[in-house]
């Protein structure tokens, strides 16, 4: 049966879309209701549970914890026309291990799957598509077409549609390919890359999710960031997750109790906060704060299980299950394929002791009935990626080294987290050696990057959380200290464990003035603590802090910059201070004036775009204050419109900066007047300055006086 293309579709047509329609929503039914956790045996109802993730455009330069629950985007529009496209066509979903992609994904072909939207999407939604199939990026790995794919995959494998047929709906029918988990298939997965890079099916729409680091953004018309749960979200999912489990609600008081301190940052990843929830209630333990010491629980878990369920002991199945599932996880992890019965011939255990165990669950058949092939999947890729770790760390080093050196760390971001908590000092030093080289450096223009992305640039502080409680030797200290970031850019995107590591890095630093921050100011965070504990800490060397591009309520700014201020006065050490389109009203300017007087080793300091309204007084102070920093040798006022009256105040303390060798004062109000009288001041200098910037003043085109001031300075640069 052919299809022909008609306005109109004929007879055939229709009746062959709405067999295929039925057959993809039979196959969807499942959908309805999830596994929240691989070792229970019951599912729940996905809509009663699923909770609203943080979906942001990352073009949008919008902190996802500062916008209002209606300012975030949900699923219906991922399909919406935006400025840099009428209609995307190509559509990424990007996020790290565990975030929430895949429930997205199956919540979106759920919705599809009732089949009307009523008036509760937006226009166009996922209702507007005639067929979704819903694919594994594995599932087009082998494949030359895309019917052949859905042959495989979706159909039953005694489906009457032919080929020919899915060719032709598939060109002349409004469809979505919606594809997870690109990262566990892009290699060698040649047919999926040719349809996100347009070559086949290129009016079709695609919607792909993926980890980062794994795609190229050039192929898609839209992209999505998914940022997990904010704190509301957090306790949302946590009270109607307990609902469903008839958890008591005392078993989970621990970590409601910590959800906002300590373990903020590993609870807004929606799946270590289900293994968080069901420790609380299987086990009731001593909540782990690190990302591998919870796998670790689970593990364990896994293993205490399943020798209660089998009379096994722990160190059997430790040795007959767990090691050869970690060998095969590893093989897998590798090749970027479907686990199959074969993948077992040559080990001691078979697929149901793994099974049972809680690690692994019968996926499908897939094949044609003469060649079927029963698969497995993981219950999550981060339990594949801890089975994996296991495995590596029990490889020689020189293999283990071996092998990191062939990937991209940003790649296996998960597995390098887990052998940072798995590793023992004397393994985890040669491997840290390998590993900090690589990530130790983030970009340092982030203007430039299309999104940052605090996962990626900050996987060594991630690393160095794995170690928080753990007594380091002094061979692992000297290894991290070598080979740990000097430039640290703190973001909006960054969290608690960030801050952490920025400790662990300036704890293990001694080489005096060698670390240089930068914070992007954010009512959220309190930095106080962090500068408390850099108190004794010589190695900072520069400060800088950055206004929010996304605007943060202006009183909620100020209490973060007065509390960030406050905070740098602990550090005594520190010889750099830069503040740039961070505007300071005359309270914060106090108490700046007040930080400045103390730092005694300061050389450089910049304002630049702090304001132009502050009280002349305010701005005496201020001069006050730096004229006691007698190792300045650098000084920016920058389009701050001092004007003339403020010139007696900035002469006296030029006068009493000894060592001064720069100094700008481009885009104020200074006449031609003030600036005669700045050159008599520089004439009682004993050293001539190296520099002098005066561009746009009142005064700087008076050739008279850029004349008397060449002759204090070795550069005047003047309009």
């Amino acid at each position: 049966m052919l299809i022909r293309e008609s306005e109109n579709h004929p007879t055939d047509d229709a009746e062959a879309v709405e067999v295929l329609r039925t057959a993809l929503k039979g196959k969807y039914e499942s959908l309805s209701r999830f596994h929240p956790m691989p070792w229970l045996p019951h599912q729940l109802p996905l809509t009663n549970v699923f909770t609203k993730l943080q979906l942001i455009s990352p073009g949008s330069q919008q902190d996802p914890l500062l916008l209002d629950r209606d300012q975030l985007l949900t699923l219906d529009n991922l399909f919406a026309p935006h400025e840099l496209s009428k209609d995307p066509k190509r559509i990424l979903v990007e996020g790290e291990a565990g975030i929430g992609k895949t429930t997205l994904l199956q919540m979106l072909v759920s919705k599809w799957n009732k089949g009307t939207c009523g008036e509760e999407c937006g226009s166009p939604c996922v209702h507007c598509f005639d067929l979704l199939f819903n694919l594994h990026a594995k599932d087009f790995i082998g494949h030359t077409s895309i019917p052949d794919v859905i042959k495989s995959c979706l159909l039953a494998r005694d489906s009457e549609i032919p080929t020919e047929t899915l060719d032709a709906i598939l060109q002349t029918h409004k469809v979505v390919l919606v594809v997870d988990a690109y990262d566990e298939g892009c290699m060698e997965n040649h047919l999926l890359n040719d349809v996100i890079e347009g070559r086949v099916l290129k009016d079709a729409t695609v919607l792909l999710s993926c980890r980062p680091a794994f795609q190229k953004f050039r192929f898609f018309d839209s992209i999505f960031v998914v940022y997990g749960f904010d704190e509301e979200h957090k306790i949302e999912y946590v009270d109607r997750f307990a609902h469903e489990m008839n958890l008591s609600p005392n078993s989970l008081v621990e970590l409601q109790q910590k959800m906002s301190n300590e373990l903020q940052d590993l609870c807004r990843n929606p799946f270590i906060l289900t293994i968080l929830c069901m420790l609380c209630s299987e086990n009731s333990p001593q909540l782990p704060s690190t990302r591998a010491d919870i796998y670790k629980a689970v593990h364990e878990f896994f293993i205490e299980n399943a020798s209660r369920k089998t009379g096994r002991d722990k160190d059997d199945i430790r040795r007959n299950v767990i090691s050869p599932l970690a060998k095969v996880s590893f093989e897998i992890y590798n090749k970027e394929k479907h686990l199959t019965e074969e993948d077992f011939d040559d080990l001691c255990c078979s697929p149901e002791e793994a099974c049972q165990i809680g690690y692994l669950s019968v996926d499908e058949t897939i094949g044609s009935l003469k060649n079927a092939t029963r698969c497995y999947r993981f219950g999550h890729q981060s339990l594949q990626n801890y089975l994996a770790t296991i495995h590596l760390g029990k490889m020689a080093a020189g293999e283990r080294l071996a092998w990191l050196q062939s990937k991209n760390f940003y790649r296996i971001d998960t597995i390098v987290i887990f052998l940072f908590g798995q590793l023992n000092d004397e393994d985890l030093a040669s491997t840290a050696a390998v590993i900090t080289q690589d990530i130790r450096f983030q970009p340092l223009n982030l203007s430039r990057l299309f999104f940052y992305s605090c996962s990626q640039s900050h996987l060594v502080l991630h690393c160095l959380n794995e170690l928080a409680g753990r007594d380091i030797s002094d061979g692992l200290k000297s290894v991290l200290a070598e080979n740990c970031p000097l430039r640290i850019h703190i973001s909006r995107d960054c969290s608690i464990s960030c801050i952490q590591g920025v400790s662990m890095i300036c704890s293990l630093i001694k080489k005096k003035h060698s670390v240089c921050l930068t914070f992007d100011l954010d009512a959220t965070k309190d930095f106080i603590p962090l500068m408390k504990q850099l108190k004794r800490c010589e190695c900072i060397s520069y400060v800088q802090l950055n206004y929010p591009q996304d605007r943060i309520k202006f009183n909620d700014y100020l209490r973060a910059l007065q509390r960030m201020i406050s905070a740098i006065r602990h550090l005594h050490c520190l010889e750099s201070i830069n503040i740039k389109m961070t505007p300071l009203n005359d309270e914060i300017l106090e108490v700046l004036s007040s930080v400045l007087s103390e730092l005694k080793y300061i050389k450089w300091v910049t304002l630049a775009k702090i304001g132009s309204d502050h009280h002349p007084s305010r701005l005496q102070n201020l001069f006050r204050a730096i004229a006691s920093c007698k190792r300045i040798t650098a000084l920016t006022f920058a389009d701050m419109h001092i004007d003339d009256a403020l010139m007696p105040s900035i002469c006296e303390m030029v006068e009493s900066l000894e060592d001064l060798q720069d100094l700008t004062l481009w885009k104020n109000t200074f006449s031609a007047n003030a600036l005669e009288d700045l050159s008599v001041t520089l004439g009682r200098r004993p050293n001539k300055l190296n520099m002098l910037d005066i561009k746009d003043n009142e005064g700087s085109k008076n050739e008279r006086v850029v004349k008397l001031l060449q002759r204090n300075c070795r550069s005047v640069i003047h309009d």
